[in-house]
């Protein structure tokens, strides 16, 4: 029986790897062991040339430079690639279904469902996409049944669609840079409120000073980066800290060493960073009526995302079962959402 050969986009992995690049990168690493123990699938991670990659170490999945495809919108480079291998495209990150062989990731429907946060472009490529994956019918993965339902309501069946959700692992292996708190003495450890997202309008970075002002005993750290060549923000209150862009080790110390973590997100489609604080330990109060709740249930706190006179200290003294953190730890890992796309590609032999 001949091979089904998979080409899988890696061109996200090209930037820094947050969120959705995080979920390409880590579910490569688990999907290259996975490959290594099968005799049905030939894998290759391509990419654009010119671009540089940052892949994990790959044992069974080969990286290819695909030479006829510039990258970005160039689909039609991308498409000619993909039929020269007589291969099914995949796409961890979104994108364009090129092709009736494609399995595209949606994470979430964010531009469609709240347009208020994102601009024509983004809008306009996510309506694409989805319109794509409807025409070509192919099957499409998502990370959460809250974004499976998003998925339905714009005219993708059920049937096709495939949950992979994030995972945890990966904070297992970064070491706690400490040298974050030389850079910010103010950090007290376990006097600070731990905030790490980037300064899109959905992040609710707007909630975050309202409840400093109203909660000037608290310090908040702020880390994330910046949106659509957005201003770091100016005149925040006093104990507030905007650290901007931090790396997985700054941030795996502020998540050790934080009262709480925060998480006042006005929409997600799953919900990553909270997942990270649980491995750490950590409480995390997170904005309710999003994906979040349904991902992490009662290991979280939760609070209406705009009310300003929560009172943090309060609200953080609260401590979830280890029957509960336990519960979500085994059940989200990049291992599983590999073994889901596993068995989703050796359907397509």
């Amino acid at each position: 029986m001949s091979r089904l050969r998979v080409c899988l986009n890696v061109q996200a992995l090209t930037g820094r790897i947050t969120g959705i690049e995080r979920y390409t990168f880590e579910v490569l690493r688990e999907l290259d062991a996975l490959v290594a123990e099968q005799d049905e699938l030939e894998v290759e991670a391509m990419y654009a040339r010119g671009a540089h990659p940052n892949l994990p170490e790959l044992k069974a999945i080969s990286a290819q430079v695909a030479l006829c495809w510039r990258g970005g919108m160039d689909y039609a480079g991308l498409r000619k690639y993909v039929k020269q291998r007589g291969a099914w495209y995949v796409n961890f990150s979104g994108g364009l279904a090129v092709q009736p062989n494609s399995v595209i990731t949606f994470h979430d429907l964010r531009p469609l469902m709240h347009p208020e946060f994102d601009g024509m472009g983004s809008r306009a490529r996510v309506g694409l996409s989805v319109r794509a994956a409807r025409m070509q019918r192919c099957p499409v993965v998502t990370v959460s049944p809250f974004s499976r339902d998003e998925l339905q309501r714009a005219g993708i069946d059920k049937s096709r669609i495939t949950l992979a959700p994030n995972g945890w692992e990966h904070i297992l292996r970064v070491e706690a840079d400490k040298g974050v708190f030389e850079r910010h003495p103010d950090l007290v450890p376990d006097e600070y409120y731990y905030v790490l997202g980037s300064l899109a309008p959905h992040k609710n970075l707007s909630w975050v000073l309202g409840v400093a002002r109203n909660n000037p005993g608290c310090t908040i750290a702020v880390a994330g980066k910046l949106w659509d060549g957005a201003q770091p923000p100016q005149d925040l209150p006093p104990n507030v800290h905007y650290l901007g862009y931090v790396s997985d080790g700054q941030s795996k110390a502020l998540l050790e060493s934080c009262r709480a973590f925060l998480h006042p997100s006005l929409y997600e489609g799953f919900g990553l960073p909270p997942l990270e604080a649980l491995a750490c330990g950590k409480r995390v109060l997170a904005a309710a009526g999003t994906a979040v709740e349904g991902i992490y249930g009662d290991t979280l706190r939760y609070f209406d995302a705009h009310d300003v006179e929560l009172d943090l200290n309060h609200a953080s003294d609260f401590e979830p079962s280890v029957e509960a953190r336990e519960r979500v730890l085994s059940t989200y890992t990049w291992r599983a959402s590999a073994q889901a796309w596993m068995d989703l590609l050796t359907t397509l032999c």
